[in-house]
């Protein structure tokens, strides 16, 4: 989301978002609600942006991680305070206390007997006063259409899949048909939000498509994110070794193990049919490497040229990056492990 020269890159749209004319006017109006349930009437014009979460790390997934540093982009302008909305006990003091080092409060949806811990967010604080609510996909969406009726604020949807092509290859029952469901709720809710934000433009494409017998194509806006800041900016130590470590983020689910490629990285490996290369998958669930280590070996790689890690934190996978430190050898790269951060 930040080039490597610390410039904040001028995101496709991000302007736009903070300047949206169908979300400014919310300021004016969430101000008058907040004066009438008895709390100051603000005349700052500061916009107050809620995004709806799971968690601050990434241990869910990348959905985790595109919102957290999205969090922390718009954090940085001074004329938005950030909130970022989890359910009770999802986040640790120290998670807490991460989020403030960028600005941005963990606030807790209230445990609600009966309800899945992710529809508590459909209940924020009352004392929260929320411009605009950021719901991702269908089960961090949903909430958001009550957030807006009960805190007259502003909805932006973040869409992350298209449910229905990613069906055709996924490889549980009823794959296709689920996928047809997902993908009717993720367009019914971006038809009620005010404003759609696709990851990419495969997506952007596929939800103009999608809209369009709505005539909703003029709310759509394109996101894409870039290389991060904590990871671009490494240095990285060009020290010759005898091994070449390839390093592999995800979480290895088994539906989509194949969708996702995490075969063809161990098949790479085989095909090189050298043994200096090993590959580092990071990013597995708890008490979940054995089975992920066992799908990757299915496709012919050794365990000699095998490591399989859990979810890591965000400091330990600065850890993960100095450990493929680059450098050149005969013609090719070659890394460095046992380096540590500064």
């Amino acid at each position: 989301m930040e080039s490597m020269s610390n410039k904040v890159l001028t995101v496709p749209g991000q302007e736009k978002w903070l300047l949206y004319q169908d979300l400014a006017p919310s300021v004016t109006r969430t101000s008058q609600v907040a004066s009438v349930r008895g709390h100051p009437e603000k005349c700052d014009k500061t916009l107050k942006v809620t995004l709806l979460a799971s968690e601050w790390n990434s241990s869910r997934g990348g959905l985790s991680t595109i919102n957290r540093h999205l969090a922390i982009l718009m954090a940085k302008r001074s004329e938005v305070q950030v909130t970022l909305l989890v359910p009770q006990f999802a986040c640790s003091e120290e998670e807490k206390r991460a989020a403030e080092s960028h600005k941005i409060v963990i606030k807790e949806a209230e445990r609600r007997p009966g309800y899945d811990p992710l529809d508590w967010l459909s209940f924020p604080p009352e004392d929260l006063i929320i411009d605009v609510v950021v719901g991702h996909g269908a089960k961090l969406g949903k909430q958001a259409q009550i957030i807006r009726k009960y805190h007259s604020c502003q909805w932006v949807q973040v869409v992350h899949t298209a449910p229905e092509e990613l069906g055709m290859f996924k490889n549980y029952p009823r794959a296709i048909a689920r996928g047809e469901e997902k993908t009717t709720a993720e367009v019914d809710l971006c038809k009620l939000a005010n404003l759609v934000v696709p990851v990419g433009p495969k997506l952007t494409e596929a939800y103009s498509a999608y809209l369009r017998s709505c005539e909703k194509q003029q709310d759509i806006m394109s996101f894409t994110p870039g290389t991060f800041k904590e990871f671009s900016t490494l240095n990285q130590a060009s020290v010759d070794s005898e091994k070449f470590r390839v390093l592999t983020f995800g979480r290895g689910d088994p539906e989509d193990f194949g969708l996702k490629g995490y075969d063809i990285a161990a098949k790479a490996v085989v095909e090189l049919k050298d043994n200096s290369y090993h590959l580092i998958f990071v990013g597995a669930p708890d008490d979940k490497q054995e089975a992920v280590t066992e799908n990757l070996l299915q496709n012919g790689i050794s365990k000699r040229q095998l490591t399989v890690r859990r979810t890591s934190k965000l400091w330990d996978q600065e850890s993960d990056f100095y450990l493929i430190t680059f450098g050149h050898k005969d013609g090719k790269v070659s890394v460095d492990g046992g380096q540590t951060p500064h």
